[in-house]
């Protein structure tokens, strides 16, 4: 590869490491181009990225943003997951993906920020919601126990209200 088009290559990994959340770094040996162009149009519903690099490039690119050598000792064909929005839900989607097609889809490890995870933390992360449900759900924390302190006033003013009625209607029947 001509010298210019690695230099090209490297920053824009660079770009997609330094914008990502999550990075997932996989073996895809023995998968057919037909599933990987599939896996990656599913990957891609969800605001992620999956890439074929080859294992120089991405040390590269990750000496020059990360210390820690996390690419130092990558062997073997290498696609990376990019999760730019929601970190879970397209980790999902390639779980779903790998238990389809069996062995052909290995997890290497995983790089949250400059955490590093292993398949076994990579697989728990994929077990929580999906970063909607878990707003949604924030949301309605929140919002609980302002409704039952709206709930609990109002049902005193409606009390009150039904007393005054009550009243009125006593007043009224004893006219009559």
């Amino acid at each position: 590869m001509v010298n210019s088009k690695k230099v090209e290559i490297v920053k824009e990994i660079e770009d997609k490491i330094s914008k990502a959340n999550l990075i997932l770094l996989t073996d895809y040996q023995g998968l057919k181009v037909g599933d990987l162009e599939d896996l990656k149009t599913q990957i891609e519903k969800n605001g992620a990225e999956y890439k074929v690099v080859k294992n120089t490039l991405l040390k590269r690119a990750g000496d020059k943003l990360m210390d820690g050598g996390f690419f130092d000792n990558l062997s073997g064909p290498t696609g990376v997951l990019f999760c730019y929005q929601d970190e879970v839900a397209p980790i999902k989607n390639f779980l779903a993906y790998k238990k389809d097609l069996g062995d052909l889809l290995k997890i290497k490890f995983g790089l949250l920020g400059k955490n590093l995870l292993g398949e076994k933390q990579v697989l728990a992360l994929a077990k929580l919601p999906g970063k909607e449900t878990l707003i949604m759900q924030f949301m309605g924390g929140l919002n609980s126990p302002l409704i039952k302190l709206t709930n609990v006033l109002s049902w005193s003013l409606n009390s009150f209200a039904l007393t005054i009625n009550q009243i009125k209607e006593k007043k009224e029947y004893q006219k009559n």
